[in-house]
């Protein structure tokens, strides 16, 4: 999976946004807009602002995420799982 703020972006040009009508929606400056699409992780708050500006579940993609994530981990048997297994297979997931 992508980060976060990448995502957002990809979906506001997909969605025929400006950055400024963003920017605008949630109450900011265009620079502070621009710094969203570097982040990697952000307050829920906002992501559901911003969620319900793209009329796009983030919420429900991250759910997604977590059932396959916990589904491969029972599957996998977690009790005998390390520190560095629990990495390897949460790149697996985000790829």
């Amino acid at each position: 999976m992508e980060a976060i703020g990448e995502t957002i972006r990809n979906l506001l040009k997909e969605k025929g946004k400006s950055v400024k009508e963003f920017a605008e929606a949630l109450g900011l400056q265009r620079p502070n807009a621009y710094r969203i699409f570097a982040q990697n992780s952000m307050d829920t708050e906002l992501l559901l602002r911003i969620s319900l500006f793209l009329e796009h579940d983030f919420f429900k993609e991250y759910s997604d995420m977590y059932t396959e994530y916990s589904a491969r981990l029972h599957n996998e048997g977690a009790k005998d799982f390390t520190e560095q297994d629990y990495f390897a297979l949460s790149e697996t997931i985000s790829n």
